[in-house]
């Protein structure tokens, strides 16, 4: 009975309180909860705040820099002081204008954690309604999430690594229908800046990035239609409640910025923290405390036990054709060729007295080609409209499926190739007996003979590459060569596509012009371009104008410039097996400094995707009097 009277007699003064203190006394026992149970400190509390650890001092911060994001006065800097105001935040009284959002709907990720870890009282704490939330939400309808990989693309530098976006897939869509999905991509907001403006502001987070949901037939549109690259989509594991939390984070995100940065803080690892949000469980940022090149965020995130559904390859429109180019002989290219170009007509003699199955094979590769000759502006929309329309038009009376192939998939992902770092451990001799042991670090990414599986034949991006010698006979550690970055882009012409190859390096190395040289610490760059061709399968054939500056003050003239022609042979004769042959011609401009040349073979044999031999046999130095190198080296991609 006393208990009762005790009961009632707290019900009736706790209802006696004023409105407002009722709320203050409820959200004080919300909040002191909360530090019981140190929920500022739970995973999920910070990855919701996407707060990192402090590097030189204690306590943490947050990637995000809208200030919009945090509702404490230090918020950014203390996950425990937003916690506080964001339960406090909770009890505002309800908007007076419909489209004012309620901090509940605002930051509805973060209400429906929190209300999940501390059993919010509805009568104590009401629940606002969040109409534009559940109407936007049921509007996207999500079954399944998929994380999308383009593969690189050179000719912009902010997607040389890839890029990763997520799709979020419709109930009842088929394969067929995904196009017409939602993606939710990362991206930095960037002005008319192009070249060496936009490399230096994407380097130094000179740029906003922001989150946003698209029809992803947009991207598609944009990476394999226009950029000609091969998309990878890694269908998830994830549970209905857990793809609701991350389209809830995304909701909260819509507003929001962070300062975007290429080579860490980059639509990959923004992406990996919304994995993150979905499922506490997942372990994906802490992996990437440098950079996050693209390809390893998708190869952590397909190891994680159970989390990878299935993997569906989408070739570009490019590949699309170059396999269709593949399925015909050299004169029936040609009629392709012409066809596209309006040479000839679909009525042509040559094409009519081709089989139907073959003939529908060339009026399909005509079109697609002369699609892709419109969305590069190589013809104009009247007379591309007019062709197209005459090809179809002949496609259509013959009744029989076009004698063509789907694209192959590749035998290897891009998340099964090797790790994007790499340490090589080897030595070598001159040709005055030098010997010399050498170790080579390189944190990013791949070059022409690395082991080929998963990436694009030909390219190579590689990023602060160091070799350190020891030599034997001075027992002196040097700096051999440090290249900041180093980048190649190979791609064959013929008939149909006549693109040009490029290759830039820059960085410092010892300048030397005989074997026997200590040889001068100089800074270098160096560039040029030109043609490649494929002479046969496997196999690129090139040649270059290329152009190099040398400088150092124990330099004779200070600065060397030189001119002239390199050829190239690269070859993959087999899947294990990988050869370079190249030599290059250098014209000095200064009369007093002799002319240069380099030239070599250098072959690699993979053992396994995590394991190589690299050898190289070359002569380098004053074009009158070079000098002999042998290397051979072991590595390890880690």
């Amino acid at each position: 009975m006393r208990t009762a009277a005790g009961v009632l007699l707290f019900c009736l003064v706790f209802s006696a309180l004023p409105a407002g203190a009722q709320e203050s006394r409820y959200a004080n026992e919300l909040i002191d909860r909360a530090r019981q149970l140190n929920l500022a400190e739970h995973d999920q509390w910070l990855t919701l705040g996407h707060y990192l650890p402090r590097v030189l001092t204690p306590g943490w911060v947050s990637v995000i820099d809208s200030p919009g994001f945090f509702l404490a006065q230090d918020g950014k800097n203390d996950p425990r002081a937003e916690l506080v105001a964001t339960l406090r935040q909770f009890f505002a009284p309800a908007p007076a204008k419909p489209e004012i959002r309620h901090p509940q709907c605002i930051f509805i990720a973060r209400y429906h954690w929190l209300k999940s870890m501390l059993g919010f009282d509805s009568a104590r704490l009401p629940e606002r309604s969040c109409r534009e939330f559940d109407e936007w939400y049921a509007a996207i309808d999500p079954i399944q999430v998929t994380l999308i990989f383009p593969a690189a693309y050179l000719n912009q530098p902010s997607s040389m690594f890839g890029h990763t976006l997520l799709r979020i897939d419709r109930r009842g869509q088929g394969e067929r229908a995904r196009l017409h999905s939602y993606a939710i991509n990362y991206g930095a907001v960037t002005g008319d800046e192009n070249g060496m403006i936009f490399a230096i502001k994407g380097l130094v987070g000179g740029y906003p990035g922001t989150y946003s949901i698209m029809p992803y037939y947009e991207k598609v549109k944009e990476y394999s239609d226009l950029e000609s690259r091969d998309i990878w989509e890694y269908q998830l594991n994830l549970t209905q409640a857990e793809i609701r939390r991350l389209l809830m984070h995304v909701w909260e995100m819509g507003r929001q910025h962070a300062e975007y940065f290429f080579f860490d803080e980059n639509c990959s690892y923004q992406l990996l923290s919304l994995l993150e949000v979905a499922r506490p469980s997942l372990d994906l940022t802490d992996k990437f405390k440098l950079w996050a090149i693209p390809a390893d965020t998708v190869r952590t995130v397909v190891a994680q036990t159970g989390l990878l559904k299935r993997a569906i390859y989408r070739p570009s429109a490019r590949a699309g054709i170059d396999h269709r180019l593949s399925l015909l002989d050299g004169s029936q290219r040609d009629l392709a060729y012409r066809l596209a170009l309006g040479e000839i007509t679909p009525e042509d003699p040559a094409i009519a007295a081709l089989a139907p199955p073959r003939r529908a094979a060339l009026l399909e590769l005509a079109y697609e080609y002369l699609r892709h000759r419109y969305r590069e502006r190589d013809e104009n929309r009247d007379t591309a409209a007019q062709r197209s329309l005459a090809l179809l038009r002949a496609r259509s009376q013959i009744p029989v499926d076009a004698d063509a192939t789907p694209v192959p998939t590749p035998k290897t992902r891009p998340d099964q190739g090797h790790d994007s770092a790499m340490i090589a451990m080897g030595g070598g001799v001159t040709d005055d007996d030098r010997a010399f042991v050498e170790l080579r670090l390189r944190p990013a990414y791949h070059d022409l003979l690395d082991p080929q599986g998963g990436f694009v034949p030909g390219t190579q991006i590689s990023f602060l590459d160091l070799r350190l010698r020891y030599f034997k006979d001075k027992h002196t550690v040097n700096l051999e060569s440090l290249t900041v970055l180093e980048i190649q882009s190979l791609t064959p012409r013929n008939q149909f596509f006549k693109p040009f190859s490029f290759r830039f390096d820059t960085g410092v190395e010892r300048f030397r012009r005989s074997g026997a040289a200590n040889g001068d610490f100089a800074g270098f760059a160096g560039g040029g371009g030109g043609l490649s061709y494929a002479p046969w399968d496997n196999a690129i054939l090139s040649g270059f104008a290329e152009g190099r500056i040398t400088g150092a003050a124990d330099l004779p003239n200070k600065v060397l410039v030189d001119l002239g022609p390199s050829l190239g042979l690269l070859y993959y004769p087999k899947s294990w097996w990988a050869l370079h042959l190249q030599g290059r011609y250098g014209f000095a401009l200064d009369a007093s400094t002799k002319d240069s040349l380099e030239a070599g073979l250098e072959q690699s044999f993979s053992v396994t995707r995590w394991l190589a031999v690299r050898t190289e046999t070359g002569v380098k130095g004053d074009a009158d009097d070079p000098f002999l190198e042998l290397r051979a080296a072991l590595r390890f991609y880690f």
